[in-house]
């Protein structure tokens, strides 16, 4: 796994090495010349807090801005980088700062997670849910991601079966963590993300 981690962790750099000369081309067309990163602070391992960077794909300049924006609100290249996940190349820093993982349980931010907890409240097995996925490194790409248990609705109901969902899946993973599963998760990613956005 770590030859797999070494692979992926030297090609997502090489990435971001040349998407940065693109979200500088992005600032200059939309005449907005600023900070091309966007920081928000998320829930890492054991509860610990961290600075996670993405590419800045919106108009505003808010870095507590949802990230789940319409395209209307999105930057010059916004739509093409949210599409193919482009816009979360940079938190190959955080990996490779030893805060972030290539796969593991995605991380929230602060005032999300605050949000899922409640919602997990009198949940079947939340507690442990909740104290199992904060066990690992949290991850550029997770289980409950590729299987489409990620974001939010504006349905009760749905949040709540998107929120348990997510936290049970992920929580598999760390429980059911190898190689094996971890080769998987990666390999479905990449078939969803090239094969379902070139359709």
């Amino acid at each position: 796994m770590y030859f797999i981690n070494f692979f992926f962790t030297i090609v997502l750099t090489l990435l971001l090495i040349l998407l940065i000369p693109l979200s500088f081309l992005c600032m200059i067309i939309d005449g907005k010349l600023s900070n091309i990163f966007f920081y928000q602070i998320r829930i890492g391992i054991n509860g610990n807090k961290l600075t996670v960077i993405k590419f800045k794909t919106f108009k505003v300049n808010n870095n507590n801005f949802n990230s789940d924006i319409s395209n209307d609100q999105l930057n010059t290249f916004g739509v093409l980088f949210k599409k193919f996940g482009l816009d979360e190349i940079p938190q190959v820093i955080n990996i490779l700062k030893g805060e972030m993982s290539l796969v593991g349980p995605r991380c929230h931010a602060i005032i999300y997670e605050n949000n899922y907890l409640k919602l997990l409240k009198n949940s079947p097995n939340s507690n442990f849910h909740i104290r199992n996925r904060r066990k690992v490194l949290p991850g550029l790409i997770g289980l409950s991601q590729i299987y489409g248990f990620r974001g939010d609705s504006n349905d009760d109901d749905e949040q709540k079966y998107l929120i348990r969902w997510r936290y049970k899946l992920d929580s598999f993973y760390v429980t059911n963590n190898s190689i094996g599963l971890n080769l998987k998760i990666i390999l479905l990613y990449l078939k969803k993300l090239f094969l379902n956005n070139l359709k």
